[in-house]
C-alpha cells in the first residue's frame, strides 16, 4: 500500500485554526509534517517537523509520532502525535 501526503485543515488548542501538510514515504515510515497561517488565522507560525510513522495494514489505523527533529521551529512550540485512519490509498484522514 502506498501512502501519500494529504492536505488538511484542523484546530491547534491554542492556536486555532492552523493549516497542516502531512508527507509521507511510500511505506508511511517516515515523513514530514508542516503547519501554516491561514487567512482566517493569520498569526499562527509556521513550522515543518519530521515524523515516523506506524501503519496497521489490518485495521488501517497509522499513528504518526514526531521524532523531535525540527525543519523550522516556531518559539515555544513543541512536536505532537497524532493518528487515524487511512479510508483508501489515494485518500486518508488523519
Amino acid at each position: 500500500m502506498r501512502l501519500l501526503g494529504h492536505c488538511l485543515q484542523f484546530c491547534l488548542l491554542r492556536a486555532g485554526v492552523t493549516g497542516a501538510h502531512l508527507v509521507l514515504s511510500g511505506d508511511g515510515s517516515h515523513g514530514v509534517f508542516r503547519f501554516y497561517p491561514l487567512p482566517e488565522n493569520p498569526s499562527v507560525p509556521e513550522g515543518c517537523f519530521q515524523v515516523a510513522g506506524v501503519f496497521n495494514p489490518e485495521m488501517g489505523a497509522l499513528a504518526v509520532l514526531p521524532t523531535c527533529t525540527w525543519y523550522l521551529k516556531p518559539r515555544d512550540y513543541l512536536p505532537a502525535a497524532f493518528g487515524g485512519t487511512v479510508v483508501s490509498p489515494a485518500r486518508s484522514s488523519v
